[in-house]
């Protein structure tokens, strides 16, 4: 049996399923973080298998063809605190945004009729990359709270491979990733989502050592030594 545990929700979830879970053979887990989180103490061999991206980011990452200063990628809800953003945006006439993924019918029927808004809805996996290269900025939106705070965005990864600047709430993992890599992202508060245009042009904006192709997905399972595990497995049980 393996057992993935990058997705977890409470604390009292996670221990819950740290007790009451079947023991695996193996246990793959997002990050060291994420593993001490659910604090197994047993000799259950385990791994670590980071988030990836598709390679088709690459390719768009030279894009000039920029149509709109803003991108998110992801839902555009309440539950995600969206609507601050777009309030955010409304007040100060910050640009143009593009969303790309499901919206709540309330936000959609409040701002369609505003020019600097591009809904796209939910598209294919594939066409994000061409969509989201058309921005000057990516915004990642994540809460900072456990267990969000310590997984990996992924949606941050393709848009650092895309060539985005990108604008961010401050949470822990944002912190360790600016220090590992030496990037530099504009951070925002959660409560209110504020962007200040003027700040935002003055900005020092780094990627640092970021590599992308580091984070290939053949690199990525490579590294986490999954595959080598698994046919340890399957050969002791053969």
């Amino acid at each position: 049996m393996l057992l993935f545990l990058q997705d977890y929700c409470l604390d009292l979830k996670t221990f819950l399923k740290s007790k009451f879970n079947p023991k695996p053979d193996l246990r793959v887990f997002l990050n060291e973080n994420v593993k001490n989180g659910f604090n197994f103490n047993d000799e259950i061999e385990f791994c670590y298998r980071d988030m990836g991206i598709d390679e088709s980011f690459l390719l768009y990452s030279k894009n000039l063809n920029k149509e709109y200063d803003f991108v998110y990628v992801g839902a555009v809800s309440k539950n995600r605190g969206i609507d601050k953003l777009l309030e955010n945006f409304t007040r100060k006439n910050l640009g143009k945004i593009c969303l790309i993924g499901n919206v709540d019918d309330e936000l959609y029927k409040k701002y369609k009729h505003n020019k600097d808004f591009i809904f796209t809805g939910k598209v294919k996996y594939n066409e994000v990359p061409k969509i989201a290269s058309k921005a000057v900025y990516g915004i990642n939106y994540v809460p900072d709270k456990y267990p969000y705070n310590l997984q990996t965005s992924t949606k941050l990864l393709e848009y650092l491979a895309l060539g985005l600047k990108v604008i961010t709430t401050d949470y822990w993992w944002i912190r360790n990733f600016e220090n590992k890599y030496n990037c530099s992202f504009y951070k925002v508060r959660e409560k209110d989502f504020a962007i200040s245009r003027d700040k935002l042009e003055r900005y020092n904006f780094s990627t640092g050592s970021f590599d992308p192709k580091d984070f290939l997905w053949d690199r990525i399972i490579n590294k986490s030594g999954v595959e080598e595990k698994l046919f340890k497995l399957f050969r002791k049980s053969a």
